[in-house]
């Protein structure tokens, strides 16, 4: 019988997990949650860290754990809530960063397997934008991908272009700071110039790509860019998306842009060119709907290749389970086996997965993996306190979902919480 993309529900034992380890990773997600008005930095590492969460634990397709714990929303700016909306399992997420895998990297296998992409051919082709110079003429997919451009990490497009074309266009002409296939270095710029690769090459804006071609054939119906444009009867674009992603079942996320603001002003962690004086159209209202990320609402219209997604745990870790289907041989409705694993699979010189990130991880506990698996997870997290892992030699996948930045802003990274998970669940190799 053909291995299974889908995911379905049951019970630990079915996919030999312990259920008292599932405790122990879900009492690691709640001791994360803030008391309700207490904004203070607190300690240990672990308490007060985000306003809610959600965890998701599945194993070879089978989803085991599914909790909500805390707050969706507390706050409207700096005014405690009346009545706070409670996180639910349905509540969808800013999925930040984790877009990229979801969206632009599954379009990129999409086209892959179509033929329509060529993960080692020059990309100026696509995108004429890009001038030439400093080995741009080398540049690939590949090395978008693999966050090894020599592009910047991050820019403020919108101090410079307010409108889609023009912010690619910016985008496509940052000076280098190595040649393509040089240094590592995570990139915001490569994933927006990927996403707009894979539009162009597909001949659709990147929301209707990823609906059409990735979403809708794995049925993740809760998953979706522009939430905050959905209503009864409003699609968001001429594919007729239904209105199934509505921003009253959003996590609130930041009190606006104060945290790129800070960026600009500092020059912490990047150096850009550009003042905040520069922009006039701040957001300074708690974001519901709305995606953080500044290059994505005021320069890319909500869709961009390195953020813009929203969506449920449950979505997130049945599209982590069908990539874990795809590495172990079985064809997706959006790929083919073979396409799946050439992004997942590492490159025996770096170790590097495409679009993944890829970390040395255990089999879950008391399981060896298959002959022939994976040595490496595949995971990703996103800026507003997203984590994915999807294990490919034990089948595991692990969500955690987070508004950390509600109410008042970035506060410590929930990478605290996350090791305690999956050291409850799988462990990690030092």
């Amino acid at each position: 019988m053909p291995l299974s993309w889908r995911s379905r529900d049951g019970e630990p034992p079915q996919v030999g997990l312990d259920p008292a380890r599932l405790v122990a990773g879900d009492r690691a997600v709640a001791a994360g949650v803030r008391a309700l008005g207490d904004e203070r930095r607190t300690t240990p590492d672990t308490e007060g860290l985000y306003a809610g969460a959600v965890l998701v634990v599945a194993r070879d397709g089978v989803i085991v754990h599914e909790a909500a714990h805390g707050w969706a929303a507390t706050h409207d700016g700096g005014r405690l809530l009346a009545a706070p909306r409670a996180m639910t399992a349905a509540t969808r997420f800013d999925l930040a960063s984790v877009s990229k895998v979801l969206g632009t990297t599954a379009a990129a296998m999409h086209l892959v397997d179509a033929g329509q992409l060529d993960l080692d051919a020059p990309v100026r082709a696509a995108l004429p934008e890009m001038p030439a110079g400093e080995g741009r003429d080398r540049l690939t997919a590949r090395h978008l991908l693999t966050h090894r451009s020599g592009l910047p990490p991050w820019e403020p497009l919108y101090l410079h272009a307010r409108e889609p074309q023009a912010a690619i266009a910016r985008a496509a002409s940052r000076p280098l700071s190595g040649p393509p296939g040089g240094e590592r270095r995570y990139s915001d710029v490569g994933f927006i110039l990927l996403g707009e690769l894979c539009a162009r090459l597909a001949g659709l804006p990147l929301d209707a790509l990823v609906r059409e071609r990735v979403l809708d054939p794995l049925g993740l119906t809760a998953t979706g860019y522009l939430p905050s444009r959905h209503r009864v009867g409003i699609p968001v674009h001429t594919a007729g998306i239904p209105t199934r992603c509505r921003s009253d079942g959003v996590a609130a996320t930041a009190p606006g842009d104060w945290h790129e603001r800070r960026m600009i002003a500092s020059g912490d962690p990047y150096p850009v060119e550009g003042h905040p004086d520069d922009f006039d159209a701040w957001r300074t209202h708690t974001l519901v709907g709305e995606v953080s990320d500044g290059n994505a609402h005021h320069a890319l219209g909500g869709v961009a290749g390195h953020a813009g997604l929203f969506g449920t745990a449950r979505d997130v870790a049945a599209y982590g389970w069908a990539v874990v289907a795809g590495a172990r041989g079985a064809d997706l409705p959006f790929a083919g086996a073979a396409a799946v694993r050439a992004f997942v699979t590492p490159d025996p010189t770096t170790g590097e997965a495409l679009g993944f990130w890829s970390d040395p991880i255990t089999g879950a506990r008391g399981r060896s993996r298959p002959p022939g698996s994976l040595a490496l997870a595949l995971s990703h997290s996103g800026f507003t306190g997203c984590e994915l892992l999807c294990d490919p030699g034990s089948g595991l996948v692990v969500v955690l979902l987070t508004n950390r930045l509600h109410p008042f802003g970035p506060r410590r990274r929930i990478g605290a919480v996350w090791d305690r998970v999956l050291g409850a669940l799988v462990g990690r190799e030092a």
